[in-house]
Formats: C-alpha cells, structure tokens, sequence
C-alpha cells in the first residue's frame, strides 16, 4: 500500500514521486498509490536495492529522507538509489518505509510503501494484523483501518481517543476504543477492543535503536509493534498485532 500526500509553501509546487523502482505512482483525489494497490515483495535476509523517482515542477533541488528508516537501511539522496539490508528474523512480517521529498523552498511530499518480508521469522505470538492510521490528539479522535491478511479488512474513521499516562518509553500514550464492522467476507468485532498505544522519538530495541517507534501494552507490557510519524498533534503510524480470532465458528476447519 502506497499514500501521498502534499504540501505547497506560497506559489511553490510541492515535488512529486514518479516511481518506486519499477512501480509507477498513480494519483486519485491528490493520493497517490501503486496500481492495484500492490505491495513491494522481499525476501528475508537479503539486499533489496531502492530506486527513486521523483520530480519538481519549478525545478527546485528535492532531497529525500527516511524519517522512521528501518535497520539495515542505506540511502544517498543524490543518486536517488540505495538498499536495505532485509532482516531475517522481524517482529512482523509487513515493514512500512516513509519517504519525505523536500525542496529548497520548503514544498513537501510523503510516501508509504508498504513492503511483504517473504520468509521472515516472526515470533511466536499468534495471528497477526495490519493496523495503520491517522491519530488526531486535538479532537481525541483516529481514523483506524484494521486488516487480517489480505482478504479481510476493516476500517473506522471515528475512533474514541483518549490521552494516558505515558508509558516508561514513551513520549505519549494514548487508549484507542475501536469498535469494527464487518465487510462481506470477515466476521465483525462489533464490542469495542480497546488498544493501548504509545509513541517515542527514540527505542532502544534489542536489534538496536528503533526511530519514530510505536509501543502497545499487551498484559501490562509494553513492546514494540510499529513505527509512526508525530506532528501537529497528529499520529500517522503503521503497526503489526499478534491476537486470537474471535471464536465466529468461520475458521473452525482451518489450520493456521
């Protein structure tokens, strides 16, 4: 999964992301998005090469930055190329990396690219979810979209938030009351689950220092699960959840 969103300074026009290796970015309503709404396979513990294209209509010089890079991850700006050094053993088996084009006169775009770690060693924690979106501190309200695997996915755009007592990482802390409708083909979490979220600048994990980390508590521990974005009282995050399906009786002849 692939967003764009712009920012123009005065008369400026902001850069524009033209591809991402062999992936063209097409627009719709100002978002951009690989076709198809594909996602950017690797493989686990090898190097995956980057190429970047992007462009400025005024002509102005466009530098580009990984705010939440990865480990492993290499980049020069000028040569719009770099790598990443997949893991081989990750905490989830979807990375989102964050791309920020800047010019000089301050116009500014961002990218997600959502990548799938093929063969990756994910802990042992159960079935595991996609969940990415918008935090808006100032109105004490998210927009939520919740997907388990590929086929099954859920969304809310007027989620409950609530400001909690930080925890020990964390910069803030908020409680997510997230109450989900079910689409044709998944079962429905009509009773509000509430998550427990947090963001920090900084997290030393065991792998090494993580940037713009996401934390969640799960039976009074609080861990890693994600990376965001915070500015202006808003929280843009992408993170990976490890839980038990809600016994619909819709899996009971599925090994999983």
């Amino acid at each position: 999964m692939i967003a764009l969103m712009f920012a123009c300074t005065g008369a400026n026009e902001a850069p524009k992301f033209d591809s991402y290796n062999d992936h063209k970015i097409k627009y719709a309503l100002g978002f951009g998005y690989l076709k198809g709404g594909a996602e950017v396979e690797v493989e686990a513990g090898k190097r995956f090469d980057i190429e970047i294209e992007v462009s400025d209509a005024d002509g102005h010089d466009v530098e580009l930055f990984f705010p939440n890079a990865p480990l492993g991850l290499s980049f020069d700006s000028d040569k719009r190329q770099g790598y990443w050094d997949v893991p081989a053993a990750y905490f989830s088996d979807h990375v989102t990396l964050q791309v920020l084009a800047v010019d000089e006169k301050e116009g500014a775009a961002v990218l997600f690219v959502t990548h799938h770690l093929n063969g990756v060693e994910l802990p042992d924690k159960g079935f595991s979810a996609s969940v990415w979106g918008i935090l808006d501190q100032s109105s004490n309200t998210a927009q939520i979209n919740y997907a388990y695997d590929e086929w099954c996915h859920w969304s809310n755009d007027a989620v409950a938030v609530e400001s909690i007592t930080p925890c020990e990482e964390c910069s803030f802390s908020w409680a997510l009351n997230v109450a989900l409708t079910s689409s044709d083909i998944c079962f429905a979490l009509e009773d509000p689950t509430l998550l427990k979220i947090g963001w920090t600048p900084t997290y030393a994990a065991e792998s090494g220092e993580i940037n713009n980390a996401i934390l969640m508590e799960v039976d009074g521990e609080w861990s890693h699960v994600g990376t965001g974005t915070w500015a202006e009282d808003q929280l843009s995050f992408s993170m990976r959840v490890f839980s038990e399906l809600p016994d619909t009786g819709w899996f009971a002849d599925d090994v999983w």
